[in-house]
């Protein structure tokens, strides 16, 4: 991985933000719960590619989910059951026709997704 966005994405009453280890450089979930002022660490899946440009988190249907991007295409992982890493389940698959990086910002009941990036929103 290149790089992450910033995030601070509130789940299960926790604040998730993306966290490099300083020891080995690898990325991983960072959760605050805010009423017992605690940190605790939650693993990424564990077959993220090796050329992912970048990552972001985000909110899918109340579950927390993260952006895999690479040079061709944005992959959405949704992790179904909290703070288990095996739950990480891959849902969709979205062809990066713009070079640009994508927030997820929306989703609807009808399934459509809204993304956002520094010049705008896309559907």
């Amino acid at each position: 991985m290149r790089d992450s966005m910033e995030s601070g994405v509130l789940v299960n009453g926790d604040l998730h933000w993306l966290a490099e280890r300083p020891q080995d450089s690898s990325y991983v979930l960072v959760s605050l719960d805010i009423t017992k002022e605690t940190f605790k660490e939650l693993e990424l899946p564990e077959t993220l590619e090796n050329n992912v440009l970048l990552i972001n988190l985000g909110l899918l249907k109340g579950f927390l989910c993260l952006l895999e991007q690479s040079d061709s295409r944005v992959k959405i992982w949704v992790l179904q059951n909290y703070g288990v890493r095996e739950f990480w389940t891959q849902r969709y698959v979205v062809k990066d026709e713009y070079g640009i990086v994508y927030r997820l910002i929306l989703s609807f009941k009808g399934g459509d997704i809204l993304f956002g990036n520094e010049f705008g929103l896309l559907l």
